[in-house]
């Protein structure tokens, strides 16, 4: 059950937000990786660890005050990366208020847990500063990719659209369209869980699973028709 905080952030931080970063020209000074900054704006680790923070809480806002876009398919993405978490955040609670700690836990994970030993992993982590542009590298993190970062105003912003440039825009669309999809779902079973329709964890989950499957395939029904459909109505109706 995809419900971890690594769902979320792979919004950004994978290959469907964040691409490889190209070596600049002039050679960056990199800083050593032996202590880890306050959650703020001021370093670029500290604003990752904001995204982390502010993911793991559900908080639509911040995660979008902390992802620079500067086009309508990036400020899509950002909204998308920011609702999602904020439709798990709700299922989280939900479940929590309805099956307690432990059984959350157990399917979810122990996000406290997993912050700390997150933390601890992005100390280690090459930070690359020049000017105002800088890369982490995540590595032992997942399947993250180098996360790149633009200084705004003195704050550190994280380029949420680097792997856009070579992306076909049609397939991105279609991608964050099947992402609201799931979305909607998440919410909807997060209403459910608290208005006690759910009997366990593993009910939600398996509910969840079928949703998502069944939404994410009347979707691509609907697009198939779509595709076949005349754009245009005949000239001059038969007689």
């Amino acid at each position: 059950m995809a419900l971890k905080w690594s769902l979320v952030l792979g919004l950004v931080l994978s290959g469907a937000a964040i691409g490889q970063t190209t070596v600049p020209a002039t050679a960056p000074a990199t800083a050593p990786a032996a202590t880890l900054p306050a959650a703020d704006q001021t370093t670029p680790k500290g604003t990752l660890r904001m995204l982390f923070a502010a993911t793991d809480a559900g908080d639509g806002p911040t995660i979008r005050s902390l992802l620079y876009t500067s086009s309508p398919l990036e400020e899509k993405m950002a909204d998308t990366m920011a609702n999602m978490s904020s439709a798990m955040a709700a299922l989280q609670k939900a479940m929590k208020e309805s099956f307690g700690e432990a059984q959350t836990k157990a399917q979810l994970g122990d996000i406290a847990a997993a912050a700390k030993m997150r933390d601890d992993l992005l100390a280690k982590q090459p930070e690359q500063i020049d000017g105002d542009t800088a890369v982490i590298h995540l590595e032992g993190m997942g399947n993250f990719r180098p996360v790149d970062l633009k200084k705004v105003d003195g704050k550190w912003k994280i380029l949420i659209g680097k792997s856009f440039e070579k992306a076909d825009p049609a397939a991105v669309e279609k991608q964050l369209a099947a992402t609201s999809i799931q979305i909607k779902v998440i919410r909807d079973v997060a209403v459910d869980v608290a208005a006690g329709k759910h009997k366990n964890v593993s009910d939600v989950k398996q509910t969840l699973d079928a949703r998502v499957r069944q939404a994410i395939m009347q979707y691509v029904q609907d697009q198939s028709k779509a595709a076949t459909q005349p754009s245009t109505a005949p000239a001059t109706q038969p007689k």
